[in-house]
């Protein structure tokens, strides 16, 4: 894991842990926000740095209010992105984990900061003279920051944008013949409706 990508995603995990920023109301009391356990699904654009093109992509979310300004976010989505001008094709799976931070809990937009982990799962295709396929796991970090918008008692609507790091195996960067990032840009919208 990148020495950058370590400090950025630990000291968001560290934000999210320890400053409960949003604890209170506006009024001094303690906040309400929406109760328990969420599912939804969510659609997104995915940018990777050295990617051909951006792709839109899919998936599907589950969110746990643990406390009014603290959440926890599971997401598994598909990304596809072709780099080295098409002569490598990489369909993601990223299995994600992530704190979510919530600054206001009550009002009715409320904004949140988020930290995390994730697991990405790749189907690596080469083509060109000698086509191959390949699978590779790669573990990458990332950070962001939202909104979350109660469309009724028991569903939200957030739409956010986060930063991934994600390194490519060396395989990879050799066979595509130069060194390649992972690293993307996405952003997601999303529809949790909560139990």
């Amino acid at each position: 894991m990148k020495k950058h990508m370590r400090w950025i995603v630990g000291t968001g995990l560290a934000v999210l842990l320890f400053c409960p920023i949003g604890a209170l109301a506006a009024d001094g009391s303690a906040g309400t926000a929406v109760p328990g356990f969420g599912l939804g699904p969510r659609v997104g654009f995915y940018q990777p740095k050295d990617a051909d093109d951006g792709k839109f992509f899919g998936g599907l979310q589950a969110r746990f209010r643990v406390l009014p300004f603290l959440g926890i976010e599971g997401s598994v989505d598909y990304h596809q992105a072709n780099f080295a001008n098409n002569l490598v094709e990489v369909r993601t799976y990223p299995v994600m984990v992530s704190g979510l931070l919530y600054f206001y809990p009550n009002p009715v937009v409320s904004p949140y900061l988020l930290a995390g982990v994730g697991w990405h799962f790749q189907d690596i295709e080469f083509r060109g003279p000698s086509p191959s396929t390949e699978r590779s796991n790669q573990f990458g970090g990332q950070v962001g920051g939202g909104l979350d918008i109660p469309l009724g008692e028991r569903v939200t609507l957030d739409a956010d944008i986060r930063y991934i790091f994600l390194d490519f195996n060396d395989d990879v960067n050799t066979r595509a013949g130069t060194a390649l990032s992972a690293d993307s840009v996405a952003g997601t919208l999303g529809l949790t409706f909560y139990f």
